[in-house]
């Protein structure tokens, strides 16, 4: 894959290379590293979709990102056939399964049930990555 020196939204394309591990779906992995030295994993699919010659903004590549996958959502919907009275609760069941799979992974990070959370927790874990402190608000450095 030719990309060296073009651009996924500002950032310059320093280096690519396809990594041992696939997508879900099977679709190959890239890592791309940047000239900030920042490394970012892309399925190739949605590389081949957000890589461009010039400098983006942020907005433009979120587009650029959910335009190649609302095009596979619809390609599911006309494959199967879905009958119309069906979208809407395909597309609520979706987010429902999404949130629920959000909520225990965050669950899991916390190891306790969002009723069982403090602001303590939430600090804690800023904290641990070394990210913006709530009581300071200020971002301690990477270590």
């Amino acid at each position: 894959m030719d990309i060296v020196g073009k651009f996924i939204a500002d950032k310059k394309i320093k280096s690519v290379k396809k990594i041992a591990r696939t997508t879900f779906l099977g679709c190959e992995v890239y890592e791309v590293q940047f000239n900030d030295d920042s490394v970012k994993e892309y399925p190739e699919w949605i590389l081949k979709e957000i890589v461009g010659d010039r400098v983006e903004d942020l907005t433009t590549l979120r587009e650029k990102t959910v335009k190649p996958i609302v095009k596979k959502i619809m390609g599911i919907f006309l494959d199967e056939e879905v009958n119309l009275d069906d979208v809407e609760y395909i597309l609520q069941k979706t987010s429902m399964s999404l949130s629920e799979s959000i909520k225990r992974a965050t669950e899991i990070l916390f190891n306790k049930k969002i009723e069982e959370r403090t602001i303590k927790d939430v600090n804690d874990i800023l904290e641990s990555k070394n990210c913006i402190n709530i009581k300071n608000q200020k971002k301690h450095n990477k270590k």
